[in-house]
């Protein structure tokens, strides 16, 4: 009876730390639209208690973050975060217990570009969708981050780290890569960029100085054989002068 007592007393306790740990964990994921973040007025403080949970007090305003599916956003708070910081090496290692914001288009994954934490189910991840033990982007939903701007007048929306972009001002992490996705390193291909820009324009460039150099040659050719048969006509005698110089010749014979 003891035994039997104790065991029940263990699966209660069991059972309640299961409830406190779901109750810790829970996520409100309160909808909000875009529209309604644009509008708002950055929430003001002088502590980090006065924020939202999860969010910091700096500069007397509370740095409140909110990831967007379309129009369709959530507040960034504890128990949901983003890391862009994973690689091919270390994604099956990287696992929590997080909502998983970061997500990578499924094309980049196939040939290995780009890596989340790792999930085991859709519901680890904020894209609903997980394959390979990565977090996939929904082709049809575009996912933006809203955060303060620069002046903390209000808020601006941008696209975050593996975001598909097509140019750099509409990433947040300030740069569109290779492989048009959002990125906090610059691209590498400008180098290559402005070298090829560089040694078109140096090819270019050899192209119309060796056509210049071979016209002028020409002209200088033409210049010689122009002189050359001005030369020769000089040195040749005229008609009249050749019939004179027969008649004396016959006359000198008679």
């Amino acid at each position: 009876m003891v035994t039997f007592k104790i065991h029940n007393i263990s699966f209660l306790l069991f059972l309640l730390l299961l409830f406190l740990g779901s109750r810790r964990r829970r996520i409100s994921c309160e909808k909000i639209s875009k529209e309604e973040i644009l509008k708002s007025i950055p929430q003001t403080c002088t502590e980090d208690k006065e924020c939202s949970p999860g969010n910091v007090c700096y500069k007397n305003f509370c740095h409140r973050i909110f990831y967007c599916q379309n129009n369709e956003c959530i507040e960034k708070e504890n128990g949901m975060s983003f890391n862009e910081t994973i690689t091919q090496d270390n994604y099956l290692d990287a696992k929590t217990t997080d909502l998983i914001l970061e997500s990578c288009p499924e094309e980049a994954r196939k040939i290995e570009k780009c890596f989340t934490r790792f999930c085991s189910n859709n519901s680890n991840c904020y894209s609903n969708i997980c394959q390979e033990g990565t977090c996939i982007a929904n082709s049809t939903i575009e996912t933006t981050v809203c955060t303060l701007n620069h002046d903390y007048t209000g808020y601006h929306c941008t696209k975050p780290d593996f975001e598909k972009c097509k140019k750099d001002k509409e990433c947040y992490p300030g740069f569109c890569n290779d492989y048009h996705m959002c990125s906090n390193e610059q691209r590498p291909y400008l180098f290559y960029a402005l070298l090829k820009i560089f040694i078109i324009s140096g090819v270019a460039v050899v192209i119309i100085a060796v056509g210049i150099i071979l016209l002028l040659k020409l002209r200088v050719n033409k210049n010689k054989n122009e002189n050359k048969n001005k030369s020769k006509n000089v040195n040749l005698p005229s008609p009249t002068k050749m019939v004179t110089l027969i008649e004396r010749m016959n006359e000198s014979e008679h």
